[in-house]
C-alpha cells in the first residue's frame, strides 16, 4: 500500500534509512530535527512493514524572471530484503504522479543517473569540481572574514549572487536558519567574508581526511572568493571546489583543470503547458531547464 507518512511511522522510516544508504547518523539526525517535517515522507507498506519511501521537498525557482513552484526528490531507498520487487517503482511514481499536478518541474540529486533516466529525468546542472592548495594562496591576505555570520547575511549575499543565474531555489530566511543549524549540529562550518560591514560572501564547506569539501561558495568578486577560500582552507593539504558551470575561475588560477559531473536532474512534467507559458517548442526536460535566460544554478540536496 502506498500512503503519505504519518507522526507513528517516523521511528520506522528513521530505521529504513539509517540501515540502508544513508550511514552518516549526523547528518540524517540533522536532517530528521530540522527538514523532516518540511516536506512529505511518501512510503510503500508490505506484509505490515515498511519497505519504501522517498522524501518530497516542495520549493519556489525563479525561472525566466517567474516564481515557479517545483518538488525534489531525495531520501529515496527501499528495505534490502524488498528491493527489485518494484516497491520502490511505485512509491517513485506515485510522486511523480502528485508532482504533475501542482509543479512545472521536478528536481533529483544525480546520485544514480541511469536509474532516474527510466523515470524522464534528465542533465540538468552540472557541476565543475576544482582541487587546490595553499599554492594557489600564496599571495592572498585572511582579512575580514569570521565564523559569525546570521541567517539575515547569508541570505542578502545569496540573493545578490543569484542575479547572475537562473532556474534557482528562491531560499527564504527559514532556510539560512535551518542551514546553519545544521553546522552547529554537525561537524560543517561558514565562514562569511566582510569589507567596510558589507557582506561579500560565504562559504560552506566540511573537512574530510585533512580535505576540505566545499558544498557551496557564494561571493561577490574575486577579492572574497580567494579569502574565503584561504581561510577554508587553513592548514589542510587540499581544498575541493563545486562550482556551477559557469564560474570559470581559470582566471584565477590558470593552471587549474576541472572535473565535470552532472548534479542534478530535471523532469518538466508537462511539456505542452511549458511551451505555452514560454512560447517555446522544446521536446524534452532538459531542452525546458536549458530554456533560462542565464546561467543554470540548482545547489539543492533536498
Amino acid at each position: 500500500m502506498i500512503r503519505d507518512a504519518q507522526k507513528k511511522d517516523e521511528d520506522q522510516i528513521y530505521s529504513l534509512w539509517k540501515n540502508s544508504y544513508l550511514k552518516n547518523n549526523e547528518a540524517l539526525d540533522c536532517f530528521f530535527q530540522n527538514a523532516f517535517h518540511e516536506g512529505k515522507t511518501i512510503i510503500c507498506e508490505q506484509d505490515d512493514k515498511l519497505v519504501a519511501a522517498l522524501f518530497l521537498n516542495e520549493m519556489t525557482i525563479m525561472f525566466h524572471n517567474k516564481y515557479l513552484k517545483a518538488g525534489f526528490l531525495s531520501h529515496t531507498v527501499a528495505h534490502p530484503d524488498y528491493r527489485k520487487m518494484g516497491v520502490l517503482d511505485e512509491v517513485i511514481k506515485s510522486a511523480l504522479d502528485e508532482c504533475e499536478k501542482k509543479e512545472l518541474f521536478t528536481f533529483v540529486e544525480a546520485t544514480s543517473y541511469k536509474f532516474w533516466e527510466n523515470y524522464g529525468f534528465q542533465s540538468a546542472v552540472t557541476h565543475r569540481y576544482y582541487e587546490l592548495n595553499e599554492r594557489h594562496f600564496e599571495n592572498v591576505a585572511i582579512k575580514d572574514v569570521w565564523e559569525d555570520a546570521s541567517a539575515e547575511e547569508l541570505k542578502s549575499v545569496y540573493d545578490s549572487f543569484m542575479k547572475l543565474f537562473d532556474g534557482y531555489k528562491v531560499r527564504t530566511l527559514h532556510d539560512f536558519e535551518q542551514l546553519l543549524k545544521q553546522c552547529e549540529a554537525t561537524h560543517e562550518r561558514i565562514l562569511i567574508t566582510r569589507h567596510k560591514n558589507e557582506v561579500k560572501g560565504y562559504i560552506h564547506f566540511y573537512v574530510d581526511h585533512n580535505h576540505v569539501k566545499v558544498k557551496e561558495l557564494i561571493y561577490l568578486g574575486s577579492n572574497a572568493f580567494l579569502r574565503l577560500c584561504k581561510a577554508a582552507l587553513a592548514q589542510h593539504d587540499l581544498i575541493i571546489l563545486e562550482l556551477s558551470e559557469a564560474e570559470h575561475i581559470e582566471k584565477l588560477f590558470p593552471l587549474a583543470i576541472p572535473r565535470k559531473r552532472v548534479s542534478v536532474m530535471v523532469r518538466c512534467n508537462n511539456l505542452p503547458l511549458f511551451n505555452k507559458l514560454f512560447n517555446s517548442k522544446v521536446k524534452t526536460s532538459k531542452d525546458a531547464y536549458a530554456l533560462a535566460k542565464k546561467p543554470k544554478f540548482m545547489n539543492e540536496k533536498y
